[in-house]
């Protein structure tokens, strides 16, 4: 028989478990959801595992297995997807994220160490930066080519040396690759097919002439921005560079082993607004076809051989803000069509005859 007693205690103990169904509810709420995915957590653990610092900053100390850093999502130089899944997308230990000045990271990189198998794990990275993280005797891995959705990839300065990995060719979304202050033993014979960036400066890069089997094949025909700058190539670059006529608007090839003429080609690359061809060894004349290079907004010849007089032409370049002569065998008057340049703010004839 139940008793008024019983039903009190029934009552009593229906209110109290409603109500710790509604605090645990609350609870949940209250507690912020973790999108970091615990295998990429791991991984991202074992890339630091083979960081090591060469200072005294731990750079890396929002990254760990404590409690209060378990969002991964949270770290520095860490960005995960919006929404739901979480994936991390970005890792960026460049110096500008770190908090390293351009002038420190020449003497003092922040890591050394090596590039950890995990790495690869991190399949949804779109962004990798790694730049100016000491990796002496190290190469780039095959396994880089598995990170298909790759759009920027930045290992320069890291000391990497080698053959560049023919995998890289895999990487079809990768837009931006800068492979930058290297040592490769060869030139790249296979590029990304959209790639758009392409920064190879200071790589003791080999001239084709001398390795008439390594040129750049399937390369991307989509190339806006080149940079060869302090490596060894001479004028046998050419053919594979006009190919470029209609893409390239930013075209760096100074301190190389370019000689001759500066051929007429180059005013057939119709959307140029960059060239710099300093500190080579260029003979003859600026050519009058230059004039038809209307869209330039800096072109640099400086420290060449190049002789003669300015050519009227230049006054065409109407947005052109920068001039650098500097360093040839050029004389004669400037010409009164320079006068036009409207737009010019940097005019430099130093050292000329």
């Amino acid at each position: 028989m139940i008793t008024r007693f019983s039903l009190q205690l029934v009552v009593f103990s229906l209110f109290w478990l409603r109500l710790a169904q509604s605090l645990a509810v609350e609870l949940e709420v209250d507690e912020p959801k973790i999108r970091c995915i615990e295998a990429e957590k791991q991984a991202l653990l074992n890339i630091k595992a083979n960081l090591h610092n060469t200072g005294d900053t731990d750079f890396l100390s929002s990254w760990g297995n404590e409690t209060e850093k378990r969002e991964c999502c949270k770290w520095l130089g860490i960005r995960c997807a919006s929404g739901s899944s979480g994936h991390v997308i970005m890792l960026d230990l460049s110096p500008s994220t770190l908090g390293i000045s351009t002038d420190d990271i020449w003497w003092s990189p922040p890591f050394t160490g090596k590039i950890d198998p995990s790495l690869f794990e991190l399949r949804y990275l779109t962004y990798l930066d790694l730049s100016f993280i000491n990796f002496t005797g190290s190469h780039i891995p095959s396994s880089i080519g598995t990170l298909i959705k790759l759009r920027y990839l930045n290992l320069s300065g890291t000391y990497l040396s080698g053959e560049i990995p023919p995998q890289l060719a895999n990487l079809s979304s990768l837009h931006v690759l800068d492979l930058s202050f290297a040592d490769w033993s060869q030139i790249v014979n296979k590029l990304p097919a959209g790639l758009t960036n392409l920064h190879l400066s200071f790589c003791h890069l080999p001239d084709i002439v001398n390795h008439p089997s390594l040129t750049f094949v399937n390369s991307s025909t989509s190339l806006a921005v080149l940079d060869l700058s302090g490596n060894y190539v001479s004028a046998s670059i050419y053919p594979w560079l006009f190919n470029f006529s209609n893409s390239l608007v930013h075209l760096r090839l100074s301190s190389n082993l370019l000689n001759g003429s500066i051929p007429e080609s180059f005013s057939k690359m119709t959307v140029l607004t960059y060239l710099d061809l300093s500190f080579n060894s260029l003979r003859g004349s600026i050519p009058e076809c230059f004039g038809n290079m209307t869209t330039l907004a800096h072109l640099s010849l400086a420290f060449n051989k190049l002789e003669g007089s300015i050519p009227n032409a230049l006054g065409n370049y109407f947005g052109l803000s920068y001039l650098d002569l500097r360093g040839n065998n050029i004389e004669g008057s400037i010409p009164e069509a320079l006068g036009n340049m409207t737009s010019l703010s940097f005019l430099n004839l130093e050292l000329n005859l």
